[in-house]
């Protein structure tokens, strides 16, 4: 299976990061970058998982668990506090990942999938 990764980050840098991260862990995948409500509302229908920044100029991870239906979203942040974490999961975010351990990502996928 090829997962179909859809991540919502305004940053090109962690996108690439967030991705290489799934190839090191030897998760098959195609994925797409998007930084607004729009390209999100476009690319969600082909996702099999949603991997969302905390922190964007232009669409937030609240707007996003709003949009998902029932797409699994994996919470990802360099800099967010322990309450809004708790207060994502609680609205329907899977897990937490922060940035700085994106080694762990793959284990939180393989337990979704």
């Amino acid at each position: 299976m090829v997962l179909r990764v859809l991540i919502a980050d305004d940053d090109p840098d962690d996108a690439e990061l967030v991705a290489l991260a799934l190839s090191r862990a030897g998760i098959a995948h195609v994925w797409e970058r998007v930084e607004t409500e729009p390209a999100f509302i476009a690319a969600i229908s082909n996702a099999d998982l949603v991997i969302c920044d905390h922190s964007m100029p232009r669409f937030s991870p609240d707007r996003a668990l709003d949009l998902v239906g029932s797409v699994p979203l994996i919470l990802i942040s360099g800099n967010i506090s322990p309450d809004r974490v708790t207060e994502l999961l609680t609205r329907g975010a899977r897990t937490f990942v922060p940035k700085e351990r994106l080694r762990d990502l793959a284990a939180s996928i393989r337990t979704l999938f």
